[in-house]
């Protein structure tokens, strides 16, 4: 191989190796290999830190919904253990409120009864004054029912007597024909009323013995 000189190769147009020149190359593309590396570094770091930052986001979603429902099942059990604790006495109050209640709408019926009663009482005595004919089918009624009696007696209050007495008698003739009659005066006995005595009880026709047992069969 020939050995080419230094004035040979500056006079064939050949350039000298330079040492600086290579290093600073090596130098720039050390650099550039630095800046990507730092690069990567970066972005590796970043998504390291997305991903942890989306890692913690779901644990933390994912205990809050255990803890949730951790509270959730601690206090429904909870009240469950009060309600099957309170459950008797709210079924004793239950039974209390349904007791009183049934007290009240017996005892408001039996009030509004006894009004409705007195009511009807102050009417038909008010009937009474304006048709006095009307205790003397009371007294028909009951002398129909004492038929077949062999003794019958019929008590009345005085005014009464005096008033009716001939017409009670007359009915008396016509519905017991073989029966002994008796018209007595009681002053006991109410005005518009007759008790009327036979051989197999009592009839009392007084008005206010018969909103009494109309009274008691309502109740």
């Amino acid at each position: 191989m020939p050995l080419i000189r230094q004035g040979e190769a500056a006079a064939r147009g050949a350039r000298p190796f330079n040492l600086e020149d290579l290093n600073q190359r090596a130098e720039k593309y050390l650099e550039h290999v630095r800046n990507q590396a730092r690069q990567i570094l970066l972005e590796a770091k970043q998504q390291a830190q997305a991903q942890r930052a989306q890692v913690e986001a779901e644990v933390r979603g994912q205990l809050q919904q255990q803890f949730q429902q951790q509270v959730a099942q601690e206090v429904l059990a909870q009240l469950n253990q009060r309600v099957q604790t309170l459950l008797p006495a709210l079924q004793q109050v239950v039974e209390q409120l349904a007791q009183a209640r049934s007290q009240w709408l017996e005892h408001w019926q039996q009030n509004a009864l006894r009004v409705a009663v007195a009511i009807a009482e102050k009417i038909i005595r008010r009937q009474l004054e304006q048709q006095p004919d009307i205790p003397l089918q009371w007294v028909q009624e009951a002398l129909e029912a004492a038929a077949g009696s062999p003794q019958v007696v019929v008590r009345m209050n005085p005014r009464d007597v005096e008033s009716l007495g001939e017409q009670v008698e007359q009915l008396a003739r016509q519905l017991l024909p073989a029966a002994q009659f008796r018209l007595e005066s009681d002053p006991t006995v109410e005005p518009a009323g007759a008790v009327v005595h036979t051989a197999w009880g009592e009839v009392d026709q007084q008005l206010g013995t018969q909103l009494q047992r109309l009274l008691e069969e309502l109740e």
